[in-house]
């Protein structure tokens, strides 16, 4: 009697498992490596198709997620920090607010200059007034507009991301999968035929 090769004896649940674990959903080997002739109208194959695009659409969320925290805290020690330089704040700057000023809108007015090379006040402080020659108005003014932009994008962003996987409304009937088709049994393949089926 012929014998299976291992993977054909795992359940389709397992070998959904395997396929996306292995993300070979999309290709043509592994998938033919996973099924052999069971491959011919499987349902397993879009099984591990959606999963294998809703794991990596999760990844990526999670990274935007980071990326928009992080974007968020920028924006917000900006906005401590400025809230020192109003006339009315009893605080004092230090160097420090200045550094969070000048990291926040110099990207927004000139991203081919970094940031390091306004580490001391009195660069971060001629370069803002810079902007303030260029906008017409104070850096104070300039740096609280250019806040709620800020504050805004980042919650544009952040409901861009909570939309639901476009597969959560995939319906598949037996006609879209192939239900109809007739599958050989592994027992009846011959047995060099399954020799053939490399180990994955």
């Amino acid at each position: 009697m012929c014998k299976k090769h291992q993977l054909l004896q795992k359940t389709e649940d397992e070998q959904v498992r395997h396929l996306v674990e292995s993300k070979g959903s999309f290709s043509a080997g592994a998938q033919w490596c996973t099924f052999g002739f069971q491959l011919l109208g499987s349902s397993a194959i879009i099984r591990a198709q959606t999963q294998q695009i809703d794991e990596e659409r999760k990844g990526n969320q999670e990274a935007r997620s980071v990326k928009l925290g992080e974007k968020r805290s920028k924006i917000l020690k900006a906005q401590e920090s400025l809230a020192l330089f109003n006339s009315k704040s009893t605080g004092k700057a230090s160097a420090g607010d200045w550094k969070n000023i000048i990291k926040f809108i110099l990207p927004r007015y000139d991203s081919t200059l970094a940031p390091s090379k306004f580490a001391s006040i009195g660069k971060a402080k001629a370069k803002l007034d810079e902007f303030e020659a260029e906008k017409g108005k104070t850096w104070v003014e300039l740096v609280e507009e250019e806040v709620a932009k800020a504050l805004g994008e980042v919650e544009s962003e952040a409901h861009g991301t909570e939309g639901s996987s476009d597969w959560q409304g995939l319906h598949l009937d037996d006609g879209s999968v192939g239900g109809d088709v007739a599958q050989p049994e592994a027992d009846e393949v011959a047995e060099g035929v399954h020799n053939t089926i490399a180990e994955c």
